[in-house]
């Protein structure tokens, strides 16, 4: 459900104008040590959530990049835009 929503999110925002073969930057926020879903190792950003993003944003045109953060933090800075 949350990929699903993320996809329609996604497709939302970066349906912008930009060149055929140009990629637009996304920061994305995910929570940090979430394993499976979302961890740096080494790093890497790695995780099921990784592996999808980054497919969405191939067919999308974007280039993800992960910022790790507790849950909580990543809550308050929603709050913060909403």
């Amino acid at each position: 459900m949350m990929i699903i929503f993320l996809a329609l999110a996604l497709m939302l925002f970066t349906n912008f104008a930009h060149a055929d073969d140009e990629y637009i930057e996304l920061k994305i926020g995910l929570i940090d040590n979430y394993q499976p879903f979302s961890y740096e190792e080494n790093g890497q950003s790695k995780g099921i959530y990784v592996e999808k993003i980054i497919r969405i944003g191939h067919h999308l045109r974007f280039q993800p990049k992960f910022v790790f953060l507790p849950l909580q933090q990543i809550l308050k800075k929603l709050r913060l835009v909403s």
